[in-house]
């Protein structure tokens, strides 16, 4: 569980053509090539000189690949039978033209390099809307992801402090990685994801319980944190292994699941990385001191298990009925895709903004995929729960 919608309108509506609402994941995952078809060649791509000023991320985008997704010559067809809810790392549960001339409608629309220049208008457009908005009073929008930010971390001090008193001199290193770390944080919706470094696995029994107390504890007393805070306990025997194939036991507390021990997974592998690239030092020494950088290689294996781990997943009859989790679906695919061709992770809005110009034919389906994703929930939910209470309350006087 993420992040917020805002009020401005989608970015991501390139242009003014049929959204494809009706597709479903299967299409979204075959039509976009997922893995096989991952943009290869695009580290060796001639960089437009005018865009040196872009930030790398931008840049690399327009390099021309060796090859494209291949085209279908028909619509798949629909799923024959049909797992992860927005908070589980591992399962369980239009807008304006943006671009002229429109690159999206020439011959070449496909090709990824004009795919790509409309990803480059649309960054400057996004940062030249900023501007606008703020010069019309939007800083009072800014002043407020800011505030949000502040209770972020002050809330993560004070989960330090908890969880150094109780682990002591266990605790080697506290990490910071994720949206608040790698700046997209949402308020009311971004959680809070930190990695604790300790000198042996946690175990099950008194030990386990111990610690999911004090998680149980910290949140009871903080209820606008109740599913956002995600903490991976993970000894450095672990962390040799993320750079290969992950392998040990870790313990987790993340949005919908208590805290618990389970087998290390590929996810270790992006959570390590995620710290060793975009993350913070809050305790202990730098993170490649207790253990080894991910190779560029790793990092892409990992993404690739972990994506080919979706078409299954997303036939589950009951993601049918939970739109916020379909967004959360296709905004880690495009971030999936996005660091399959660049070797780098993003937010899960600059992925789908690159997504969205790269496959032109999905931008408005993955708009409104974002827009489920970024929904606020809560207000529908409190409502859900005072009727139901309602109800409840009036039922002695029907029977009477």
């Amino acid at each position: 569980m993420e992040e917020v919608p805002g009020s401005e309108e989608s970015l991501l509506a390139l242009d003014e053509q049929p959204a494809l609402t009706g597709q479903n994941e299967e299409v979204l995952l075959i039509r976009l090539g997922v893995v096989d078809a991952a943009l290869a060649g695009l580290e060796d791509g001639h960089i437009d000189p005018e865009l040196r000023e872009l930030d790398r991320r931008l840049a690399v985008l327009v390099g021309e690949p060796t090859r494209s997704a291949p085209r279908l010559r028909r619509e798949p067809l629909g799923i024959a039978h049909v797992d992860d809810k927005p908070p589980l790392r591992d399962g369980g549960k239009p807008g304006a033209s943006v671009l002229k001339p429109r690159f999206v409608h020439e011959a070449e629309s496909r090709s990824p390099s004009n795919g790509c220049l409309v990803w480059a208008s649309v960054r400057e457009r996004r940062l030249t809307e900023v501007a606008s908005k703020l010069a019309c009073g939007g800083a009072r929008g800014a002043r407020m992801e800011d505030e949000a930010a502040t209770d972020a971390r002050k809330t993560l001090t004070q989960l330090t402090a908890a969880i150094e008193s109780h682990c002591g001199s266990d605790l080697l290193g506290l990490y910071l990685f994720g949206s608040l770390a790698g700046g997209g944080f949402y308020a009311g919706k971004s959680d809070l994801d930190v990695m604790a470094v300790v000198t042996a696995e946690v175990e099950e029994g008194q030990q386990l319980e111990e610690l999911r107390a004090l998680h149980e504890a910290f949140v009871a007393e903080r209820p606008a944190w109740v599913e956002r805070i995600e903490v991976v306990y993970v000894d450095r025997d672990v962390l040799r292994t993320l750079t290969d194939r992950p392998r040990g036991r870790i313990a987790v507390v993340c949005p919908g699941e208590p805290l618990h021990v389970r087998d290390a997974g590929f996810e270790s592998t992006l959570d390590w990385h995620g710290v060793t690239t975009q993350g913070e030092t809050i305790l202990g020494p730098p993170p490649l001191e207790l253990g080894p950088q991910v190779t560029s290689n790793a990092f892409r294996h990992a993404v690739e298990v972990l994506l080919k781990e979706w078409p299954s997943r997303v036939r589950a009859p009951w993601v049918a009925y939970v739109p916020a989790h379909q967004g959360y679906v296709v905004m880690t695919i495009c971030r999936a895709l996005y660091s399959l061709a660049t070797g780098e992770q993003t937010t899960k809005e600059e992925a789908a903004a690159w997504a969205a110009a790269r496959y032109p034919e999905w931008s408005s389906f993955i708009s409104e995929a974002q827009q489920r994703y970024r929904a606020d929930v809560r207000d529908s939910h409190h409502a859900l729960i005072s009727f139901t209470d309602h109800a409840v309350a009036q039922a002695d006087d029907l029977i009477r």
